[in-house]
């Protein structure tokens, strides 16, 4: 990963071979690894993730692990939150000053900015990804599941899709 590309442009595999993807960040600023399929677009434009995650439903190696990041496990369901162990009382539901520190939840929903992440990105555009600061190195290990046949894109959309926009992206082909 440099800025602002990868290392091939076309990296071919076989539908049920064993991959190990070995990822250096040799650029100046974070980047991230994602395959899919359909690039999704934000408002203005930029590019934010893709459509259809690649890896949904499988269980890819990442060594190490911290370098993950499955945006979507992370959202936060509400369903699974337990209200009897929540203090109401530090919650601030209206998004008015109560007079409580900073330690209280904000939880206005007119506030649209929750749905961001700090570059710009709709978490419901990710899927799991492997981000790099510069100079980190990962692998990730995975079995081209059969079904899979086809071409894959690979890309990085940090700062607001400006790597993918400026050519952080390459292309998957998996073939029978």
């Amino acid at each position: 990963m440099t800025e602002y590309g990868f290392g091939s442009d076309v990296i071919e595999v076989r539908a049920g071979q064993t991959v190990e993807f070995l990822l250096k960040n040799s650029g100046d600023l974070d980047h991230e690894f994602m395959i899919g399929r359909g690039v999704t677009v934000a408002m203005g434009g930029m590019a934010t993730g893709f459509e259809h995650d690649f890896f949904e439903g499988l269980m890819p190696i990442v060594d190490p692990p911290e370098a993950v990041m499955d945006m979507e496990s992370m959202d936060m369901d509400m369903d699974d939150m337990d209200m009897d162990d929540m203090d109401m009382d530090d919650m601030d539901m209206d998004g008015h000053d109560d007079g409580h520190d900073d330690d209280s939840m904000d939880m206005d929903s007119d506030d649209s900015s929750m749905d961001m992440d700090a570059d710009g990105h709709d978490d419901n555009d990710h899927g799991f990804m492997v981000l790099l600061a510069p100079g980190a190195t990962a692998s990730l290990t995975v079995t081209i599941p059969d079904d899979a046949v086809g071409d894959w894109e690979i890309g990085c959309f940090r700062d607001k899709g400006t790597h993918w926009s400026s050519g952080m992206r390459a292309e998957l082909r998996i073939t029978s």
